[in-house]
C-alpha cells in the first residue's frame, strides 16, 4: 500500500541525553538551619480549670491619656456599670438558699445590693472568716469574704418610731398602778390579746418583718400600744 505522501519521521525521546544532562548538574545547596524556638512559644493545650480565654481574645483598646482625674474617674465608672446585674459573681450554700426561699428573695436583688447597694463589716464566722454585709432598699445580704459564699439573706426591718412619755403621764401611770394594786375592785375593765404561734406564723410572706409573728407585734406596737399613748388613754 503507497501513500501519496511520505510518513512523517518518528522522533525518539532522547532520553540517555537527559539523564546525562541530570547527573552532569552540580549538586542543591545545603539548607539553612532552622533556629530552635523558644519553649514559651509553642502553644500548651488548655487544661481544665485554668484561665486562658486571654490567649484568644482581642487585645484590649487603649483609651488616650487623660488631662484630668475627673474623666478617668468618670470612664472607670461608666465601664463597671457596663456590667449586667446577672453577670455579678454569685455562689449559693444551702443554708442561704433555705433561707431564701422562705423570705422570697430572689437572687437577682442579691447581686443588685452588692453592685449598687452599701457595704459594711460584718460580723466574723465560726471559723474566724470575715464577712461582708451589704444593704439595698429593703434587702440585707451577709456573704463570705474568702469563700464568696452567702451566709443569708433577709428583708430589712422597719423600726419602730419611739413614743415621748412626758413626766406627767409616767406620773399618771404609775399612780393607777398603785391603785389597782392596794385595791383590785377597782379594775372595771381590761385587755386581752391572743396572738396564734402556730408553725405558720413563721411564714416570711409580710414584708419589712421576719415573719408573720413579727408582724402582729409590730400591729400591736402601732395600733394598739402607741394610740393610747398618743390619745391619753394609757394612764387609765
Amino acid at each position: 500500500m503507497s501513500f501519496p505522501f511520505p510518513p512523517p519521521p518518528r522522533r525518539h525521546r532522547p532520553s540517555f541525553g537527559i539523564v546525562n544532562d541530570r547527573m552532569s548538574m552540580p549538586p542543591p545547596p545545603p539548607r539553612r538551619p532552622i533556629p530552635p524556638r523558644h519553649p514559651s512559644s509553642f502553644r500548651q493545650p488548655l487544661k481544665r480549670g485554668h484561665n486562658n480565654y486571654h490567649r484568644f481574645s482581642a487585645p484590649p483598646r487603649r483609651n488616650p491619656p487623660s488631662s484630668s482625674t475627673d474623666t478617668s474617674s468618670s470612664t472607670s465608672s461608666s465601664s463597671s456599670c457596663r456590667v449586667p446585674t446577672s453577670a455579678i459573681s454569685f455562689r449559693e450554700s444551702n443554708h442561704g438558699r433555705l433561707r431564701r426561699e422562705q423570705r422570697r428573695i430572689p437572687v437577682r436583688d442579691l447581686q443588685a445590693a452588692v453592685r449598687h447597694g452599701s457595704r459594711r463589716p460584718g460580723r466574723l464566722t465560726a471559723r474566724g472568716q470575715p464577712t461582708s454585709v451589704y444593704e439595698h432598699f429593703d434587702v440585707t445580704y451577709v456573704v463570705n469574704d474568702v469563700t464568696g459564699e452567702e451566709i443569708t439573706s433577709y428583708g430589712t426591718f422597719q423600726r419602730l418610731q419611739c413614743e415621748e412619755v412626758s413626766r406627767a403621764e409616767l406620773e399618771k401611770h404609775y399612780e393607777a398602778r398603785r391603785i389597782l394594786q392596794s385595791q383590785p375592785a377597782a379594775w372595771k375593765s381590761n385587755s386581752v390579746l391572743l396572738v396564734d404561734t402556730s408553725g405558720s406564723m413563721r411564714e416570711s410572706d409580710v414584708w419589712g418583718t421576719r415573719s408573720r409573728l413579727g408582724a402582729v407585734w409590730r400591729a400591736i406596737a402601732e395600733d394598739f400600744v402607741a394610740r393610747r399613748i398618743r390619745t391619753g388613754m394609757a394612764g387609765k
